[in-house]
């Protein structure tokens, strides 16, 4: 049995997920939006730590929009 989590059900259909990014050298806060929900809360990632967790944003939406 596949056990999900509800918000891994709401991102395996999300068409759209926006992500806003305040870059600095050695840390990267992150907002995401899914669909029209409410942003969820800031996150913080390396520079590495971020392309890994993007990457996985892009397999769970249609369609991923950066800014």
């Amino acid at each position: 049995m596949n056990k999900q989590t509800n918000i891994e059900r709401v991102l395996e259909k999300a068409s759209l997920i926006k992500i806003a990014i305040d870059m600095h050298l050695r840390s990267y806060r992150v907002v995401r939006q899914i669909e029209r929900s409410a942003p969820q809360p800031t996150q913080k990632f390396s520079p590495e730590g971020f392309f890994g967790w993007l990457e996985k944003q892009r397999r769970l939406g249609e369609r991923v929009v950066v800014c």
